[in-house]
């Protein structure tokens, strides 16, 4: 069990992360939020649910927020346009992979969080994670991001590393990368496909 600090008073005991069909279990940073930053001017963009009729796979888009505060993520392509229009962030142009819009047999559900201090978002798989970084007062759940797979089969997993108020889901590749630059590695988050 791995423990970590949110905001100022309250800690993470976040045993329950696991990728049960990979028996890969999911340690948790999260708690890094310690709540000491002034709130962005802007206002954060309306969480936006992902359309549970569409087919197939959907893109996974991942955005640095206004001023370089944080990540954010989604696979609903308005609130993509949106927050490049709307809230002027930054898209990272790299393919994180697909994921899908409804649950299916041995997906995962990814759910995505709002740091209120600043902009900044953090994707979870974990219940038990989402409900106490609710709870701690820091975080606003936005709901569900969607549904990645236990499943590695012809699937790239992502990985989720943290730093300084700031979550990332990334490969695992780029996980290496930026726990060498000082970044925490929190586990992983699912398998996504590589195409649509």
């Amino acid at each position: 069990m791995f423990t970590r600090a949110v905001g100022a008073s309250i800690a993470l005991a976040v045993a329950g992360m696991t990728l049960a069909a990979c028996g890969s279990s999911q340690s948790s940073s999260t708690a890094r939020a310690a709540g000491n930053h002034q709130p962005v001017q802007a206002a954060a963009p309306a969480p936006q649910q992902l359309d549970a009729t569409a087919r197939g796979r959907l893109k996974l888009y991942e955005f640095r927020t206004t001023g370089g505060k944080g990540y954010f993520y989604t696979a609903n392509p308005t609130e993509a346009v949106n927050a490049v229009k709307k809230y002027k962030f930054t898209q990272i142009k790299h393919n994180l992979g697909y994921i899908y819009g409804k649950p299916f047999k041995g997906s995962i559900t990814l759910y995505r969080l709002r740091f209120k201090p600043f902009s900044s978002y953090i994707v979870t798989l974990s219940t038990k994670e989402r409900d106490k970084l609710v709870r701690s007062g820091n975080f606003v759940y936005e709901g569900v991001l969607g549904y990645a797979s236990k499943s590695p089969a012809k699937k790239v997993l992502l990985w989720r590393v943290a730093w300084n108020n700031q979550w990332r889901v990334v490969t695992k590749a780029e996980s290496k990368a930026l726990v060498r630059k000082g970044w925490h590695s929190d586990g992983p988050v699912g398998y996504v496909w590589k195409s649509a």
